[in-house]
Order: C-alpha cells, then structure tokens, then sequence
C-alpha cells in the first residue's frame, strides 16, 4: 500500500485558509522535524501531520479571534 501523503497547501485549501498565511504559521512554529527550506509534504495522519492539524487549528482560531476582535471594536 502506498504511502499517502499531504502538502500544507492542501490543507489550507481545505479549510478555507490562504496557503501563504498557513506556511507562515508553518516556518514561525518552527516544528523539529522540518528542515529549513525543505516542503511541507507529510504522510497522512502521521505525527508531522498532526503538528501540522495542531497549527493549522491554532491558525484558526487565531484567525477568529482577530475578526471577532475588529467586528466588536468597530
């Protein structure tokens, strides 16, 4: 069975999230298992791809509290 694998870019996509901003969030979280420069492709459900699910969440909510925050003030 073949190895099945994801890109940032597809989970971003997924959700709605520009893929620029998710690789950001990727590189500022800085995981230990990525090498500098390297792609943000990982075997599905793996670990690396949970730290990925684990950042792309927390760029959510992120996301929503910073519109929530400009609807509120303004």
């Amino acid at each position: 069975m073949a190895i099945i694998k994801i890109s940032a870019t597809e989970m971003a996509e997924a959700v709605g999230v520009d893929p620029k901003a998710f690789t950001a969030a990727l590189r500022a979280a800085a995981p230990a298992w990525h090498q500098r420069k390297a792609s943000w492709v990982v075997k599905r459900d793996g670990p690396e791809h949970e730290d990925m699910k684990s950042i792309l969440a927390q760029l959510l909510k992120d996301m929503r509290e910073e519109r929530r925050s400009r609807t509120e003030g303004g």
